[in-house]
């Protein structure tokens, strides 16, 4: 596969993430992009830096949705991957600092969770778990030291999302706004999401079915299915994959 098939499958995720949104919250002008960084790597996101607006109440302004999404091939060099992604969710109030940051990042170390949640809040009882931190790890060893008042923040919170594999789908974000902030939506908002997450979850099934096949093939026996191990033996299992926080 080369450069060009790849851009003009990115291009067409881009497309199909707009067509959803636009779904959902209803007539915008807002779309999602495809720019090329490198050969194999391409950028998704709003056309906008603001992002998309999030109404309530029939057209109250208050909320906006930022995506970035960070595009190459996958493993086997034949659909394109997400290595990286942000969904902030940022008040539309000119600041331009999130309240929810859904992100996942392949390439983030061990300590981190490669998928994950982190909200922009002052509760002060978290701050004060957070003084308390022992020293087990790099991470927390950095909080116990109270070098950096950032380290007692909610926000340096890293909530793991169920990595790679399990991480949720913008569908999930965008039906947690509609649902728990009243988001206006159109008519008909939750089939469209439907459909969408039900599009990821058969992409994302076919993945975990690579990183563990035998465990795929043993299923698929014990529901009746004659599955045959290749010439070569069952692929090793992507432990990379299954043992990610």
């Amino acid at each position: 596969m080369t450069g060009d098939d790849l851009h003009t499958q990115v291009r067409a995720f881009a497309d199909n993430l707009t067509s959803t949104l636009r779904a959902v919250l209803g007539d915008t002008d807002e779309e999602l992009r495809a720019t090329q960084l490198e050969a194999d790597r391409f950028l998704v996101e709003t056309v906008s830096p603001a992002g998309f607006a999030l109404t309530r109440s029939g057209g109250e302004r208050f909320l906006r949705l930022r995506v970035k999404l960070r595009c190459g091939w996958d493993s086997q060099r034949v659909y394109p991957r997400v290595d990286r992604s942000e969904i902030h969710l940022v008040p539309d109030t000119g600041d331009t600092q999130p309240l929810i940051r859904y992100e996942y990042d392949a390439r983030t170390s061990s300590s981190i969770p490669s998928a994950h949640l982190q909200i922009h809040t002052d509760d002060p009882r978290i701050g004060d778990a957070l003084r308390l931190a022992g020293d087990r790890t790099k991470r927390s060893r950095r909080r116990a030291k109270g070098a950096d008042e950032r380290h007692y923040e909610t926000s340096s919170l890293h909530l793991p999302l169920g990595g790679t594999r399990f991480r949720p789908a913008l569908e999930d974000v965008l039906q947690m706004a509609v649902e728990e902030f009243g988001v206006d939506a159109a008519d008909g908002w939750q089939a469209h999401l439907e459909d969408g997450r039900e599009a990821w979850r058969r992409t994302q099934t076919r993945a975990v079915v690579r990183d563990a096949a035998e465990e795929a093939a043993g299923l698929l026996r014990h529901l009746g299915y004659t599955v045959d191990p290749p010439p070569g033996g069952p692929p090793d299992d992507r432990l990379d994959r299954l043992r990610e926080p």
